[in-house]
């Protein structure tokens, strides 16, 4: 369970194979205490105890503070969430605007499986679903795709964000949501040279479409 909480650290996604884990460690590591426990309570001894009394108001307080503050975080968490038709406009749009052989630069790996509930089954898109199998098929274009991500953009000249969109990765349209990748989203509008390489053609809520000359 250790080996998983540390691997957990790094990616949220070993969280699944944590938690299994913790509570089979768990369930080993109290199983003897448990079983002194329930030998004393038998006896009566220790429902005398003020001390233990004490203690199983403290766990029961705790436990329910813990049950409140995850129910908030969940809470947060999913009135923040952006809305899954949200994405109908943006399809909609692709549907009628993109051809069967052009290709969509989508920052996020997770926008094409949202748009395919919408009908963009034939809409090309850079990656899709899972970016790991995207590396494995395509090292040196997942590299690309991936300096785009926000917590990775440092480009400062726009010719080369072109030529890496346009040259490297053959798209046709960039498509991006403000949320997730603001830093591109503000290099390419602040720009005052971006109109030589990109027009936008979509600007709803938090995306924004950009035809790429």
């Amino acid at each position: 369970s250790l080996f998983f909480f540390l691997l957990t650290l790094f990616s949220r996604r070993f969280v699944e194979y944590f938690i299994p884990f913790a509570t089979l460690f768990l369930a080993l590591a109290m199983n003897e205490p448990l079983k002194s426990l329930g030998a004393r309570i038998k006896e009566g001894a220790i429902l005398k105890a003020k001390e233990f009394r004490l203690a199983m108001i403290v766990a029961c307080l705790a436990i329910a503070s813990l049950a409140v503050f995850n129910f908030y975080q969940v809470h947060t968490i999913v009135k923040n969430t952006q809305s899954i038709t949200e994405y109908k406009e943006v399809c909609e749009w692709l549907k009628g605007n993109v051809k069967p052989e052009e290709i969509v630069f989508n920052t996020q790996w997770d926008h094409p499986t949202k748009l395919y509930f919408w009908g963009c089954q034939n809409t090309q898109f850079i990656v899709k679903i899972d970016p790991t199998s995207f590396y494995l098929m395509e090292p040196e274009k997942y590299q690309t795709w991936l300096s785009f991500d926000d917590k990775n953009f440092e480009f400062e000249n726009i010719d080369v964000v072109y030529r890496k969109i346009k040259n490297e990765l053959h798209a046709s349209f960039i498509l991006i949501n403000l949320s997730d990748s603001p830093n591109l989203v503000r290099f390419i509008n602040d720009n005052p040279l971006a109109g030589d390489y990109f027009e936008t053609v979509y600007a709803q809520k938090e995306f924004y479409i950009y035809k790429i000359k």
